[in-house]
């Protein structure tokens, strides 16, 4: 992610803002370091309630403050505009155009 982020323009970059994306283009994660630690942890995520849960006794919930804290997307304070799917659909495949990435391969 952080690689296509890097590749963007500024107009791209502006296009993204507009479409009240702007908070992903300040994700500064490049990779998960162990692709095993990720499907673990994924493995334990209980969607049900909500809560990541690693034994032997460990909780942890996913929710908007943690989600906020980890990421830095918004909290509940912001309004974010919904979209279209064709809008966003759109918005998509002119990105992806414009990186030259092949529809097909997302």
């Amino acid at each position: 992610m952080l690689d296509a982020i890097n590749k963007l323009s500024e107009p791209q970059k502006n296009r993204v803002c507009e479409l009240d994306w702007g908070k992903f283009l300040e994700i500064a994660i490049d990779c998960v370091e162990s692709r095993n630690l990720f499907l673990y942890l994924l493995d334990r995520v209980d969607i049900n309630s909500m809560f990541l849960r690693v034994p032997p006794n460990i909780e942890l919930p996913i929710n908007k403050a943690a989600v906020h804290a980890v990421l830095g997307v918004p909290a509940g304070t912001e309004v974010i505009s919904k979209k279209s799917s064709k809008e966003l659909s759109n918005a998509k495949r002119e990105l992806m155009a414009q990186l030259g990435i092949a529809t097909n391969k997302i």
